[in-house]
């Protein structure tokens, strides 16, 4: 699925044809080295050093892609949001407006992105508390996108799905803190499988929707 997305994500969004001309697996690779070293330290603490050492290429190279570390980094941030995007239309069904479809879909498309690009995830989320100004200026389009992307799923949810008085954004907040939290907590176990953390968070908000009596 990773290079069917891929190739979406060419042909339609992120246009770097030198990085597209490699193989799948390298172009993952340095899109990991990327993902973990700009979640895990912002813009600006991140190494280039330390993403060339998990990427096995060369600065030169590194730089022969995509310019500069601003460029790699807005090239990530975007790849990201593209790829998250993509899943959510991969499991997007129409007739589905209940809570629990949305939060079931919404968490099908979180396993997507984060059983080929761990912390891609975590990116998108230490990207909302990036203050460094050259990172914000170069993913300011792609942030607006992340945002309009998930107030249009939280959009498609019914109100009548959830209990009279239940608070819809209090509740979506709570099931995002289960999901980031439970990868962000594996990652740095170094323990994280996709697969069981996808049973895991299944099983935490499921018992989460029990609780606020949502079927």
């Amino acid at each position: 699925m990773t290079a069917v997305f891929g190739e979406k994500l060419y042909s339609g969004f992120v246009m770097n044809q030198k990085f597209y001309d490699m193989k799948n697996e390298k172009q993952d690779r340095i899109l990991n080295a990327g993902f973990k070293s700009f979640a895990l330290y912002g813009y600006k603490n991140a190494s280039t050093d330390e993403i060339i050492k998990d990427a096995g290429i060369s600065k030169g190279l590194l730089f022969h892609y995509f310019e500069s570390k601003v460029g790699f980094y807005e090239f990530s941030y975007d790849y990201a949001v593209r790829f998250l995007e993509l899943a959510f239309d991969h499991f997007a069904d129409p007739s589905a407006h209940s809570f629990n479809d949305i939060a079931r879909q919404n968490l099908q498309a979180y396993f997507t992105v984060a059983r080929s690009y761990p912390f891609a995830l975590l990116l998108l989320e230490q990207a909302r508390f990036e203050n460094y100004t050259e990172a914000m200026l170069a993913t300011e389009k792609s942030r607006q996108l992340y945002e309009n992307l998930i107030e249009k799923r939280k959009a498609l949810i019914d109100p009548h799905s959830v209990v009279e008085g239940t608070d819809l954004n209090m509740l979506l907040n709570i099931i995002d803190y289960v999901i980031f939290g439970e990868l962000r907590r594996s990652l740095s176990e170094g323990s994280f499988l996709p697969d069981i953390w996808l049973a895991q968070i299944t099983r935490e908000i499921e018992l989460l929707c029990k609780t606020y009596g949502i079927e």
